[in-house]
Formats: structure tokens, C-alpha cells, sequence
């Protein structure tokens, strides 16, 4: 196995930021595989990251080697924040992806539109209860439409653009009430 600067590990976004649902514990099973047979650092996405790096830490990884962003709310999220607040800072050009199978797919999809080439990316899925019935991948889908519905026509690597339409078009963020907070904290690693 190759060594990653990052294991990079989504999480499923469960309203309860300190409960780690069987899919959580799925994708941190395996990026912590993955972390122990290669991998330098361990970066965290989305509201359920706090549990996940707890679990982490309890699972013997040291904290200082452990990334992580609470604000994304959905995967182009995840990717925004990923790209702009921390692979970029951090200058990681060798990532491994750990994601639930069908779910890799619209990851790599929203990474070639908005950061292709960037870096080298690695998935690895991981099978969740329920992900390949044809509901979820009609969910999959779907939410692969929106994504090119609000992203389809941005220029890769526009980060002004790519900020503006998650913010102010994506559904995820439009009406939250911090959007201008979380625009000041991306704008600030530009």
C-alpha cells in the first residue's frame, strides 16, 4: 500500500455530532486501517467529526495528527472545506478517501468539476446496510443532479465562485444563520 499524506474520512452527518452512527463507525474502522498501515495524518468532515475524533484518540491515534471541520453539512461541503481549510493549508498531494461505496462515485464526481488535478485521490468504499438498494442510489443521483444544477457551469478552482454558490445557492446553506461566519472562515485561508 502506498503512503497518504491524509486519510481522509467523511462522516454520514448525523444531526447528534457526539453519536457515531454504524456507518460513522463503518468509514472509521477502515480509514483507521488505512491510517495504521499508511498514512501520516487523518482529516475529518462534516458535523459528526467530534465523535469521530474521539473515537480516534480512544483508538490510540495521537490528536495532533487528526484534522478535522464541523461545518459541512453535505459532500460539496465536505470537498470545499476539505480543499480550502485544510488539504490546501496542509500541502497534501497524496490522499486517501474513505467513503461508503455507492457514495464515491459523487465524491470524485464533485471533486473533478471543482478541483481537478489538485491531488491525487485514492477511495476506498466501505459497505453500509441499505446503500445498494435502488432508493439509495436514486438518492445518489439526485443529489448528483443538484450538485450540477449549482455547480455545473463554475470554473475548477474558482474559490470566490465555488464559496459564493455553496453559500448562497446550495440549499444545505443558503438560510443558515452563520453563513457570513463561515464565509469569513474560508475566505481567510484564500
Amino acid at each position: 500500500m502506498e503512503n497518504y499524506n491524509a486519510v481522509w474520512i467523511l462522516s454520514s452527518n448525523h444531526p447528534d455530532v457526539e453519536t457515531l452512527t454504524e456507518k460513522n463507525l463503518m468509514r472509521l474502522k477502515k480509514g483507521l486501517e488505512i491510517y495504521v498501515q499508511a498514512g501520516e495524518n487523518i482529516a475529518l468532515s462534516g458535523a459528526s467529526s467530534v465523535g469521530m475524533q474521539k473515537y480516534l484518540i480512544s483508538n490510540s491515534v495521537p490528536e495532533e495528527t487528526i484534522y478535522h471541520e464541523l461545518f459541512s453539512r453535505d459532500t460539496v461541503g465536505n470537498v470545499v472545506f476539505f480543499e480550502i481549510a485544510m488539504r490546501r493549508r496542509k500541502n497534501w498531494s497524496n490522499v486517501a478517501l474513505v467513503s461508503s461505496e455507492t457514495h464515491l462515485n459523487r465524491v470524485n464526481a464533485i471533486i473533478s468539476n471543482l478541483y481537478p488535478g489538485k491531488f491525487k485521490l485514492v477511495p476506498f468504499g466501505v459497505s453500509c446496510n441499505g446503500e445498494n438498494s435502488s432508493a439509495w442510489k436514486e438518492c445518489e443521483k439526485s443529489s448528483l443532479k443538484k450538485f450540477e444544477e449549482h455547480f455545473g457551469n463554475v470554473k475548477p478552482c474558482d474559490d470566490i465562485e465555488i464559496i459564493s454558490r455553496l453559500l448562497d445557492v446550495h440549499e444545505e446553506y443558503k438560510n443558515l444563520p452563520n453563513k457570513e461566519n463561515l464565509r469569513s472562515f474560508l475566505m481567510k485561508y484564500l
